[in-house]
């Protein structure tokens, strides 16, 4: 029989040890030669061998509540607990489960995909962050297209600003004159010829009829009633180009004992009359102081004796039987002045003389 003697000097034979205590017990108490060892055997913390209290080095009283303390076991924890720590990854839900995440895979799950939800980093950008934008120049960012901008710049191509013409191109090469400039604010075209100073002729067709400017391609001036035209051409109003004929009243004024007129021509370019005819004079004495009038073809209010001028002479091969013109204010005609050829017989005389119609 075997006998075994515990540290506290108890003493047990192997009946009596089976009689007390369990196997278990008896194999930490076997091994137990120091209470040390019996507690290591037992497996007791450090908290075995200390008083309960309040002060340092002791242990606290009452219940222990786990709860308060560890977390309660969670499947999700133990999924994160599994995950395998790698560089730049993170753990985030996928929806159903924990996982690890990394690069482009985690900038889609947090919607920063670049180019997609978020813009890349551009040098160009960084200068237009600097820029504090005005009013002004945010008005242009939602313009639609080109056009829309332009409007919203004033700049509108046919409404504010004009559109690029070759044909403008040559008017900007010319530098304008004061008389150029001068039609451009004429209302109209009248206004513009009245500028021009021109008259009204200039709206008037070259032709034959009574309305038309007789003027051709051959560069003569001429038509089919200027001659002796039925209606009258007198007056200041309207510049005729006329002629025609006359037989003029003779008044003998100085040594005419008696005179005969013959049928005169005269032409009227504008205002300017010019006459040529003849006529007889028997004269009282030869060699004298010899005066006749004779009337206008177109009338006229004559103010100066310079207004009219002419000659007449004689048809004689002799020297003398000159007479000069000039106008006779007071009865609006011509009169001639000078000496009678030498002959006291009836003799035929030659006129012409120009005046102005007034």
């Amino acid at each position: 029989m075997t006998t075994t003697t515990f540290i506290n000097g108890t003493t047990l034979t192997d009946a009596d040890w089976f009689n007390d205590v369990d196997a278990i017990t008896y194999d930490v108490l076997d091994s137990a030669t120091t209470k040390a060892n019996a507690r290591i055997a037992l497996e007791l913390g450090d908290s075995a061998t200390r008083n309960v209290g309040t002060a340092v080095g002791t242990v606290a009283a009452g219940s222990h509540e786990h709860a308060s303390l560890y977390q309660p076991l969670d499947a999700q924890l133990t999924d994160v607990a599994g995950l395998t720590p790698t560089d730049n990854g993170v753990i985030i839900g996928n929806g159903t489960n924990f996982v690890v995440e990394s690069g482009a895979t985690l900038k889609t799950s947090l919607g920063l995909t670049i180019g997609t939800n978020i813009q890349a980093y551009s040098a160009n950008l960084d200068e237009y962050a600097a820029v504090n934008p005005t009013t002004a120049g945010l008005a242009l960012l939602d313009d639609a297209d080109a056009a829309a901008q332009r409007t919203t710049l004033g700049l509108a191509i046919g409404t504010n600003v004009q559109a690029y013409s070759a044909n403008l191109d040559e008017y900007a090469a010319v530098n304008p004159t004061t008389a150029g400039l001068a039609l451009l604010d004429d209302a109209d075209a009248a206004a513009q010829r009245t500028t021009l100073g021109l008259g009204t002729a200039a709206v008037k067709n070259t032709g034959t009829t009574d309305t038309d400017i007789p003027v051709f391609d051959s560069g003569r001036l001429y038509g089919t009633a200027i001659h002796n035209n039925v209606n009258a051409v007198t007056g200041t109003t309207n510049q005729y180009i006329a002629s025609g004929t006359y037989t003029p009243t003779i008044t003998n004024l100085a040594n005419i004992a008696a005179s005969t007129a013959r049928e005169c021509y005269w032409i009227r370019v504008g205002n300017v009359v010019m006459v040529g005819g003849s006529l007889n004079l028997d004269v009282t004495t030869g060699t004298t102081t010899t005066t006749f009038a004779a009337t206008l073809p177109i009338a006229s209010a004559l103010t100066s004796n310079t207004q009219l001028s002419g000659i007449c002479r004689a048809y004689s091969a002799q020297t003398d039987g000159m007479l000069t013109a000039q106008a006779d204010t007071t009865n609006d005609r011509a009169q001639f002045t000078g000496l009678s050829n030498a002959t006291t017989s009836v003799l035929e005389y030659h006129f012409t003389f120009t005046y102005i119609i007034l």
